[in-house]
């Protein structure tokens, strides 16, 4: 009797695994801190300009009759603004325009030409303050008979907004140190600072007419704003 014997092979899968990690007992450097603070500075100067914007307006049922009558008045207006501030004043137009005028008419619903009005607006720059009431009585004896603005400026204020930026990076850095205290730090460094600014705040003017009285004006001090925004680092 044969006898035989078969053999059974079951093959065996071995699972691997692989466990992926950091050393932890390695410190990792960590990221310098920085925090960001604003700064502002403020400073004050005398104007040393005056600039006058008046108006010559004029009407008339024709329009070459209001364009004569504006052009002569003008001219009387800008002679009598060189004669009462002299030959460093500027003097120029600065705009003219000349508007039909209309009337609404309720019983038909309508527009009814009426005539036509001349706008001419004259600038006048000068470094005599203390003249500028004189100039509008002189202009308006003349006939201008609008008072566009006056305002106070400065011929160069590079120096001025200088002092200014200057003062808001001190007040940047003293808002930097200030924290850096509080948490018990210190500024390492000045990482970076940008700079903005504003141009001067024109001054409150006040002028009223008193009949034949000259007319009164009184100026005030620019103000020049400069702001910053600083980062720094800090340490320990």
């Amino acid at each position: 009797m044969t006898v035989f014997s078969r053999t059974w092979c079951i093959p065996v899968f071995a699972m691997v695994f692989v466990a992926c990690g950091s050393n932890t007992g390695e410190a990792t450097e960590s990221e310098p801190s920085t925090i960001t603070v604003s700064g502002e500075g403020v400073i004050e100067a005398e104007p040393d300009v005056v600039t006058l914007n008046i108006r010559v307006v004029t009407e008339d049922r024709l329009s070459a009759v209001a364009t004569r009558d504006n052009a002569a008045t003008t001219q009387s207006v800008i002679a009598a603004l060189r004669k009462a501030m002299g030959k460093e004043a500027q003097i120029q137009t600065t705009g003219y325009a000349l508007t039909p005028q209309y009337e609404y008419l309720k019983t038909t619903s309508t527009r009814r030409l009426r005539g036509y009005q001349v706008r001419n607006s004259v600038l006048l720059r000068s470094g005599d303050l203390s003249g500028i009431g004189r100039a509008i009585d002189a202009a308006s004896d003349a006939g201008a008979n609008e008072i566009d603005s006056l305002t106070f400026g400065l011929r160069d204020d590079f120096e001025h907004r200088l002092q200014a930026l200057a003062a808001a990076t001190q007040h940047a850095r003293s808002k930097a140190d200030a924290i850096a205290a509080a948490l018990g730090r210190k500024v390492a460094r000045v990482v970076s600072v940008d700079e903005s600014g504003s141009p001067p705040s024109p001054v409150l003017m006040r002028a009223q007419v008193l009949g034949s009285a000259p007319t009164p004006v009184e100026t005030g001090n620019l103000e020049l704003r400069a702001q910053v925004s600083m980062q720094v680092e800090l340490t320990d």
